[in-house]
């Protein structure tokens, strides 16, 4: 297994070298116990894992500490990111609509809109009459 600070990859053919042959990469040896567990524990914990290592091989993975997640908000997803100090959290982002809900959302401004027009209307009639 063939880790970085941005990914992993797995090549069950070459589970001890680094088979990307790319600078950064460094290899967990999927050969050993130690290895075998490295490897469980950095999949199990991915993304909030970091790890140490000699230049070559991992020395050592290291699960991160999950932040809270955030209360569901209607229309807004949960996304888990890193910020500017290089920590996880928990972000919103907008859910797009559908073009059903847009549909929805462009007939229900239409609608106050007429209902604009009448209640204005009915004004300008009572006005004229001397109700108001």
């Amino acid at each position: 297994m063939l880790i970085n600070k941005n990914e992993y990859l797995i090549n069950n053919k070459y589970p001890n070298t680094n088979w990307a042959d790319e600078e950064g990469y460094f290899i967990i040896d999927e050969t050993t116990e130690d290895g075998k567990r490295m490897a469980q524990m950095y999949i199990e914990n991915y993304p909030l894992v970091d790890f140490e290592h000699d230049g070559e091989f991992v020395t050592k993975v290291i699960v991160l500490e999950k932040p809270s997640r955030p209360p569901d908000i209607v229309g807004k997803r949960i996304e888990l990111v890193k910020n500017d100090l290089r920590e996880w959290e928990y972000v919103y982002v907008d859910i797009p609509l559908t073009k059903e809900e847009l549909r929805i959302k462009e007939l229900e401004q239409q609608l106050l809109e007429v209902q604009q027009y009448i209640i204005n209307k009915e004004a300008e009639e009572l006005l004229k009459q001397g109700g108001m």
